[in-house]
């Protein structure tokens, strides 16, 4: 009954994507990330990711990923990072290089075989003023996710859904969502160490000029040790 209930909220985030055809594009992403425990407490990862848009016609960009996270106990996480982005701007013409510097912090509660939790990310991103003409810079974001995901019995499967919504902070013409992301996906087990991620999002954008709603196909691989 479970298992049916996660299918059927994927087959209506499919319908609502079918439903809205305006400023519509397709991308994929793909990656992977290592992590490395340093202690029980004390957690390093490093991810690197790479985005196609454009209906995979055009590279986005590149985001590579440095971090870290502390447990402050057995529901709280808390963590550091920088990212460094390779970006094209297909707007203008050009690529760039932007600096991401941001911390978050996660609560996960278990319930039976589900597993809930909620992170609340800060993120700083620096663009090159040289080659753009932006109207703020940086731009600062708080991103909320609430995820849900389940733990087949038996089975190497993890289901999860997940939405995420992204709030402007210094925004000088007025603060506002500006995106909303869905994401049904799961995660596959190779084994102790190894797994592969594999998901469909829905990026959604609001309260911007011309906002585009981008269907994505991703897949990440992900290395313990």
């Amino acid at each position: 009954m479970k298992l049916f209930l996660f299918v059927l909220i994927i087959i209506l985030i499919f319908q609502e994507e079918k439903a809205s055809a305006q400023n519509s594009d397709f991308g994929i992403r793909f990656g992977a990330e290592l992590s490395k425990k340093l202690t029980k407490k004390i957690e390093l990862q490093f991810e690197e990711e790479v985005r196609l848009n454009q209906n995979v016609s055009s590279f986005d960009r590149s985001l590579t990923t440095l971090g870290g996270s502390y447990a402050l106990n057995k529901t709280f996480k808390a963590g550091l990072f920088y990212t460094y982005i390779y970006a094209n701007n297909q707007d203008d013409g050009y690529y760039e290089s932007r600096h991401r510097f941001g911390g978050w912090i996660q609560a996960v509660q278990k319930v039976n075989r589900f597993k809930i939790s909620l992170r609340e990310k800060f993120q700083n991103t620096y663009r090159d003023e040289d080659l753009g003409n932006y109207k703020y810079n940086p731009k600062m974001y708080l991103r909320s996710k609430f995820k849900v995901s389940y733990n087949i019995k038996n089975l190497p499967f993890n289901p999860y859904l997940s939405a995420e919504m992204h709030y402007q902070l210094n925004n000088p013409y007025g603060n506002d969502i500006d995106k909303w992301r869905y994401t049904a996906g799961t995660e596959y087990s190779i084994n102790k160490k190894f797994a592969i991620d594999l998901f469909y999002r829905l990026d959604n954008e609001l309260n911007v000029k011309n906002p585009v709603r981008t269907s994505v196909l991703g897949t990440m691989l992900k290395y313990q040790f």
